[in-house]
């Protein structure tokens, strides 16, 4: 393959050299050439002298730098390029075409990636902020449903039927437990003492032991035998049978009829908070 000009088309000849610079710019650069005697180089400039039927082609092998002089075939007024360095250079444009196209659809795949992420990202902010929001939300409602609780003052009862009940959970009870987030740790401690055993949940937390995240409180007091329980303290159970989970009803035990939480229950300080004509039916149920 070889490329002509016939050279009575260009008033001078720098016309002519113009044009043959124009189209080996537009072919060489960057391009990996091959030669039978240095190997692979770089091709850095191809030069088309005033004066003189040569072609000079700088490539950067790794053996260093040579200049090529490259004979063009002058006949009948027209200009032949030198076969062997066209055919290099085609060839080294189709290489680097073809790893061009490779590059761009590398560079398309990235820029896919980068979308994509940077979507996965908006989402995740867009769900971190909506949880951070609905977390301050409900924190608001359990700080206000923890005063509530607080300022709510349980009367006493006057029912024998209460104080038979006071005298059976004493005795059958096993534990009473407080679960509750972080955020009401002080408060807690505040209203019932510093030594008060309790679960604080980390609110911030995704799942808590594979539940959905804490953040709200309860009270439960489980039961050793729960057969034979009165009927005043069924109302209050789980859906097991065997804990009583009603956070009100266990906070006035704890608040008002001298139950603790924890293990163990001190029967003289339950006594102590039981009138004296309803201590009858309070060791009844103790009995």
């Amino acid at each position: 393959m070889t490329t002509t000009y016939k050279t009575t088309d260009y008033e001078t000849s720098e016309a002519l050299r113009e044009a043959i610079n124009t189209e080996l710019e537009s072919l060489a650069y960057p391009y990996t050439v091959k030669h039978k005697t240095y190997g692979e180089g770089q091709l850095v400039f191809v030069k088309v002298p005033l004066n003189g039927p040569a072609i000079y082609a700088t490539v950067d092998f790794a053996t260093g730098t040579k200049t090529l002089s490259l004979d063009m075939v002058f006949a009948n007024n027209l200009l032949e390029m030198p076969e062997i360095l066209m055919d290099t250079l085609l060839e080294a444009q189709t290489i680097y075409k073809a790893d061009f196209i490779e590059r761009e659809n590398e560079q398309r795949r990235a820029d896919r990636l980068a979308y994509e992420q940077a979507k996965e990202a908006e989402k995740k902010a867009k769900a971190d902020k909506e949880a951070e929001e609905k977390f301050e939300r409900t924190k608001a409602k359990a700080v206000r449903d923890f005063d509530k609780l607080v300022d709510t003052v349980v009367p006493k009862s006057t029912a024998d039927e209460f104080y038979y009940s006071l005298g059976w959970l004493a005795k059958h009870v096993g534990s009473v437990s407080a679960k509750l987030p972080d955020y009401l740790a002080d408060s807690f401690k505040k209203h019932f003492g510093s030594d008060v055993v309790f679960n604080a949940v980390d609110s911030k937390k995704r799942t808590v032991n594979g539940h959905a995240m804490q953040w709200t409180f309860g009270f439960v007091a489980t039961l050793k035998k729960p057969e034979n329980m009165p009927a005043l303290l069924a109302e209050h159970l789980s859906s097991t049978g065997k804990h009583i989970a009603d956070t009100s009803f266990i906070w006035n035990l704890v608040d008002n009829y001298g139950f603790q939480f924890g293990k163990t229950q001190d029967l003289d300080k339950i006594r102590s908070h039981v009138p004296s004509d309803k201590l009858s039916f309070f060791e009844a149920g103790l009995a």
